[in-house]
């Protein structure tokens, strides 16, 4: 390859293409900077400290080949997902890839009190989520768990629109005068929501709160922003409020549209047309 990327400690190949493939021939191996990385006889490169280093692979005829090698840190970081779930997740240091269960959305808009997401990156498919994003992770499984996520080196980007935001560091969230903060979290006890898991007002009538490190959240502006939103995106805003389980399921399904059956767990659903809140 004429690029690869190596962690700390770590070792790869470096396989050279002979042509033709049957050419005998001696190849010398030779790292520009060996205090970054290091190449063995048999071009095995191990990353020493950060930095980027050329390997050159030379033939007794003369012959050379080379290879761009950037050594970056392995910081990766475990993230607790949710029982509903989700988690969020920052970081504007260092790009990493996800466990196979896991994906990783922004927030492009709010538009007619739903939120819109966009799918950046999908373990399943080996997807990485760029330093300096804030995103919302997203199991397959919808289960809690611990899940660890693998620093990489990347120089994918991702300049759109995003309503998430991040610190590294504990943070106390400010929002301006015309938006209203969110953080990622089940709905306010007492209420018909918490029993909701998605994005509510992290403070007093959206306003400033205090949120852990490499966490996410969220700013919308006020002209567009509801009191909470479901995970899935659905405004948390319901037409009725139920405290029987016993709803005709030949009409009612949950927030995706999958018709459910009766007795329903405590939620929300919609039930000819309206959102309804199961107590």
């Amino acid at each position: 390859p004429d690029n690869q990327a190596v962690a700390i400690g770590e070792t790869v190949r470096l396989n050279l293409t002979l042509t033709p493939t049957d050419a005998e021939t001696r190849i010398t191996w030779k790292s520009s900077d060996p205090k970054i990385a290091s190449v063995s006889l048999t071009g095995d490169v191990t990353g020493v400290k950060e930095g980027t280093t050329t390997v050159i692979a030379t033939t007794d005829n003369g012959l050379s080949a080379e290879c761009r090698v950037n050594v970056y840190a392995d910081v990766s970081r475990s993230v607790n997902i949710a029982k509903a779930g989700y988690a969020t997740f920052y970081d504007s240091e260092n790009a990493f890839t996800l466990p196979k269960e896991l994906s990783a959305q922004i927030v492009t808009d709010v538009y007619n009190h739903k939120i819109i997401y966009k799918t950046i990156a999908d373990g399943s498919t080996s997807g990485v989520v760029p330093k300096d994003v804030a995103v919302m992770l997203v199991s397959s499984k919808k289960k809690a768990g611990v899940y660890t996520l693998k620093s990489t080196y990347s120089t994918d980007e991702y300049t759109g629109s995003n309503l998430l935001h991040g610190s590294d560091d504990k943070s106390f969230v400010r929002p301006s005068s015309n938006e209203y903060a969110y953080k990622l979290a089940y709905g306010p006890a007492g209420t018909g929501w918490s029993n909701v898991f998605g994005w509510f007002w992290g403070g007093d009538n959206g306003g400033p709160f205090q949120i852990e490190g490499h966490r996410a959240w969220m700013l919308v502006p006020k002209e567009a922003g509801a009191r909470g939103y479901s995970a899935e995106g659905e405004e948390t805003d319901v037409d009725n409020i139920v405290t029987t389980p016993d709803l005709d399921s030949d009409c009612t399904t949950d927030l995706q549209g999958r018709r459910v059956k009766s007795p329903l767990s405590k939620g929300v659903y919609i039930r000819n047309g309206k959102k309804v809140m199961v107590k």
